[in-house]
């Protein structure tokens, strides 16, 4: 599993080995739940950075966890580059993504994300899109259109996490190069409307629809 921002659980005895609760001078959350238990009591789940224990309870079967850190000075364009060139981090065959507005609260092994030996790639149509997100994913159509000179026909950054296989990332900068004249950190820099997983997803829809197992979200229960 490769996880460019660690989760944090918050709930101090919900793991054995939890050393006990946060510096509270030092964090800095991105993302809570408020879960309610017995009573006048609750437990809360944030995601920070600092720290990975919901990735080590949750996730099992994966080789090893790694986290790519980033400075704030750099970006969200810098982070999507990081993103898009995770196959040099690792050399496993498939990357976990999780981000860092996600916590993991179920149990999840390689095989959650895979269907008929492909690994899942959800997508929606523009119309759900707006819907759910509000004008604000236009801007990520716009983006997609720019890239590949066609309108892209889904919207695919449905949900956290997403499998992808290690080839993907290499064919993907490769096709950027010989369409575009451009490495993948130089288009990124230049497109703010860039969106990392949008992107990935088109293109392997566009390229390598068979190698995937596409689920439309609106037919998922």
């Amino acid at each position: 599993a490769v996880a460019r921002h660690q989760s944090l659980d918050l709930a101090p005895r919900c793991l054995d080995r939890c050393p006990g609760p946060p510096d509270m001078k030092t964090l800095r959350t991105h993302g809570s739940d408020l879960k309610p238990g017995k009573g006048a009591t609750a437990t809360i789940y944030a995601v920070a950075h600092g720290a990975r224990e919901s990735i080590e309870k949750y996730c099992h079967g994966f080789r090893r966890t790694v986290v790519i850190g980033q400075q704030p000075e750099e970006g969200y364009q810098a982070m999507q580059v990081d993103k898009l060139n995770a196959d040099k981090y690792t050399d496993a065959d498939y990357i976990l993504f999780t981000d860092s507005d996600c916590i993991l609260s179920t149990p999840v092994t390689p095989q959650t994300f895979i269907r008929y030996g492909k690994p899942m790639w959800l997508h929606r149509s523009w119309e759900s899109a707006l819907e759910q997100e509000g004008d604000a994913v236009m801007r990520w159509h716009r983006g997609m259109t720019k890239f590949f000179g066609i309108e892209p026909p889904r919207e695919f950054m449905c949900r956290h996490p997403e499998l992808i296989p290690r080839w993907l990332y290499s064919a993907f900068r490769i096709y950027c190069y010989e369409t575009h004249g451009k490495t993948m950190a130089e288009w990124v820099e230049t497109d703010k409307e860039f969106a990392d997983w949008n992107m990935l997803g088109m293109y392997a829809w566009l390229y390598h629809r068979e190698a995937f197992h596409w689920i439309n979200q609106s037919e998922v229960t």
